[in-house]
């Protein structure tokens, strides 16, 4: 099994993960700091509790791959086109990794942004 430090590695290299602050989500909380937690051994408890009610590797990274596009969901810039009658995803950070955690790649960009912008919209 993997130690907590190359799991912990391996889903911020994964997932693009930044640092708290660099999310739109949890800056505007005014809680990222809690005094007396120690994130990392609350990260370390949340993998063994998952690790013996047996779910499995495979799920535990889709559950981490859903927290990640939420945050970088939060970080999409959309501005306003054609009147103030739609919108469109500005080119940024943000949707660049969400449509890498969502399977969507560069060169399949145009559609995924469509629907982003659509769904949004709506």
């Amino acid at each position: 099994m993997a130690s907590y430090h190359q799991c912990m590695l391996f889903y911020t290299d994964r997932l693009n993960l930044k640092r708290a602050s660099e999310y739109n989500y949890l800056s505007h909380s005014d809680c990222l700091v809690i005094n007396d937690v120690d994130d990392a051994r609350k990260f370390q408890m949340l993998m063994e509790a998952l690790n013996t009610v047996r779910i499995c590797k495979e799920d535990q990274e889709h559950a981490f791959e859903m927290l990640a596009a939420v945050l970088w969901l939060g970080n999409i810039s959309f501005q306003v086109v054609d009147n103030e009658n739609h919108v469109q995803v500005v080119a940024d950070e943000g949707k660049i990794y969400l449509l890498g955690l969502v399977g969507c790649y560069i060169f399949d960009d145009f559609p995924a942004t469509n629907v982003l912008s659509k769904d949004i919209y709506r």
